[in-house]
């Protein structure tokens, strides 16, 4: 099989397309929360492998500590909450795995920059018709360990570390 860039879009693509009502489902859940008073800001982080990818929203302080509710009212939530598993979205067959290895070897820079923008724009997508308007609390997606990330309120790309000081 012959990999191209082209290719590999279109199969993220296909996959994000295919998952969106689940990731929208899960999203809308988030609207019922009862978040925790010490929680300042919600943090989407994606994620990623070459062939796979999860979120996860974890909520946060200012100091991008994770906040954590200790008392006994388990209608408050803190803490992290899986907000998509392990999505599959590049099968590649045993017998092309070593082409597969060197097509990523030569593009790694551009799949990353491919991924980031195609999930966090199917991210935004999903949020905004689920919960985008209805959630008070600050709200951000992006690869984890990543430089940017997206602020879902904003609406605008920003670097990472500024999440922190909004």
């Amino acid at each position: 099989m012959s990999f191209t860039m082209e290719w590999y879009a279109r199969t993220l693509e296909n996959s994000l397309i295919s998952n969106t009502e689940l990731l929208t489902e899960n999203l809308r859940a988030i609207k019922s929360f009862n978040f925790f008073k010490d929680i300042e800001l919600i943090d989407f982080g994606i994620q990623m492998q070459i062939s796979e990818f999860s979120i996860m929203m974890y909520s946060m302080d200012k100091d991008a500590n994770e906040v954590f509710y200790e008392g006994n009212d388990e209608r408050i939530f803190s803490g992290s909450y899986k907000a998509l598993e392990e999505i599959e979205f590049m099968p590649v067959l045993d017998e092309d795995l070593e082409e597969f290895d060197t097509f990523v070897e030569e593009n790694d820079d551009s799949i990353y920059n491919l991924q980031e923008k195609l999930i966090v724009e199917w991210f935004v997508s999903c949020w905004n018709k689920a919960v985008g308007h209805l959630i008070e609390i600050p709200a951000y997606v992006g690869i984890e360990d990543g430089i940017k990330a997206y602020d879902l309120k904003k609406d605008i790309w920003i670097s990472d570390e500024d999440k922190w000081d909004n």
